[in-house]
């Protein structure tokens, strides 16, 4: 969810120099991990958005794989409990999924290529939560890919629907209270 909210600020972060750019990115990343509560997801893609922002700034980019790592080390160390949070290892498990297969998934599929890397995402997600999956909960419902498959199309327009409402709520409910609540 982070990943889109960022993509629809980029235009406008784009304009701005680099300085200016890793800043409002940052602050972005924080209002949006603020709005959620900062949810052990949520902190992993924050660590994520914030080690991109860092690359970027310094002009040294990394690879999607080494910045996972390197934030899931980083938020480990800072807090060793994270390791006992279902959200935190389905995140993980999911990204790594993300970043490692779906190239490969994609390319064995049969069909066009937007829809074999349709496809491919939620696979290579549900594929990389999997061993989550099966150590916490003994077992994997059968309904998950094909649920995910149906869900896919609708995540990223709700997702900015919801923060454009959320930060709608924000700015008025000091002034109509009534509203914001109905927007939240």
């Amino acid at each position: 969810n982070l990943a889109f909210v960022a993509a629809c600020l980029a235009p406008i972060l784009r304009r701005l120099r680099l300085t200016g750019r890793f800043l409002g990115g940052t602050a972005v990343v924080l209002i949006f991990g603020a709005m959620t509560r900062f949810e052990p997801s949520v902190v992993r893609a924050s660590a994520m958005a914030l080690l991109v922002l860092l690359a970027d700034r310094l002009g040294r980019p990394a690879p999607a794989a080494r910045i996972l790592g390197l934030a899931t080390i980083g938020l480990v160390l800072l807090d060793p409990l994270l390791m006992f949070r279902t959200g935190f290892l389905l995140s993980v498990g999911a990204t790594a999924g993300l970043v490692v297969l779906t190239g490969p998934i994609a390319v064995r599929l049969p069909g066009p290529g937007a829809l074999r890397q349709a496809l491919a995402v939620p696979i290579a997600a549900q594929v990389g939560v999997l061993p989550i999956v099966l150590t916490t909960f003994g077992n994997t419902p059968l309904v998950a890919l094909p649920a995910n498959l149906v869900a896919q199309p609708f995540a990223a327009p709700l997702t900015m629907l919801g923060f454009i409402a959320a930060v709608a709520s924000w700015l008025i409910g000091p002034w109509w209270p009534g509203l914001a609540q109905w927007l939240l």
